[in-house]
């Protein structure tokens, strides 16, 4: 059976639109749900900022 990880919400992001997920806040990866062609103008600000 696999490790679990905790998902987090992303400050200023909905969570329908995205999440962190990881052991810790400090240590994430970025996951993004889209249905379209383009990234939702949330993300992509949060993708600009980092």
């Amino acid at each position: 059976m696999g490790s679990a990880e905790t998902a987090y919400a992303v400050t200023g992001v909905s969570p329908e639109v995205a999440i962190a997920v990881g052991d810790t806040p400090g240590d994430t990866t970025f996951v993004a749900v889209c249905s379209g062609n383009e990234l939702p103008p949330e993300v992509k600000k949060s993708v600009k900022g980092s």
